[in-house]
């Protein structure tokens, strides 16, 4: 049997959760792993969504992972480097 991944949003962008769970069954039943950092509106009406339409299961938001802490904290340190020197405000 094939696995079929699915990209689709909670937010009002296409594909919908509701449009990617309906294409599960020509793979078999399958589930929604969300990249939403923190729970809310957006993982809540995704969550209900999929469920919903036949998603045999849906992750929990991905929360505070030291991992995702951990890709922020590079990116904001990458970003640090390339800035140039800020001159001094005056008075300073």
């Amino acid at each position: 049997m094939g696995r079929g991944i699915f990209r689709a949003y909670a937010a009002p962008a296409y594909p919908a959760v509701v449009e990617a769970v309906r294409c599960l069954p020509a793979y078999g039943r399958g589930g929604v792993a969300t990249s939403l950092l923190a729970g809310g509106l957006f993982a809540d009406r995704g969550r209900t969504a999929a469920l919903g339409t036949g998603a045999a299961a849906v992750s929990g938001v991905l929360g505070a992972a030291p991992e995702i802490a951990d890709v922020l904290l590079e990116r904001y340190a990458a970003v640090a480097r390339a800035m140039p020197a800020a001159p001094l405000a005056a008075g300073a």
